[in-house]
């Protein structure tokens, strides 16, 4: 769905020297419902939806993703409930 903005933030899983919850950066999903990021540093990193979709609740919790050498190329699919 186009229109759906989240932002990456990371923790200090890997790194206690990085403040939780830094803004890495905020997206919106493309024409596909899709946002590519690639380049991740190996660390944990939490996702927010800030907008939802029309007539959707936006996501009352983050997403939690690990990106390391084990893990390859980590796909996340968020569905949301409706409204109402």
């Amino acid at each position: 769905m186009l229109g759906v903005e989240f932002t990456l933030t990371q923790t200090h899983v890997f790194d206690p020297t990085i403040a939780d919850g830094q803004l890495i950066e905020a997206k919106t999903t493309d024409a596909n419902g899709e946002i590519v990021r690639e380049n991740l540093e190996y660390r944990t990193y939490e996702i927010f939806e800030t907008v939802a979709p029309d007539g959707d609740r936006m996501l009352t919790v983050p997403i939690e993703v690990t990106v390391g050498d084990e893990i390859g190329h980590p796909a996340i699919t968020v569905n949301n409930p409706k409204a109402g």
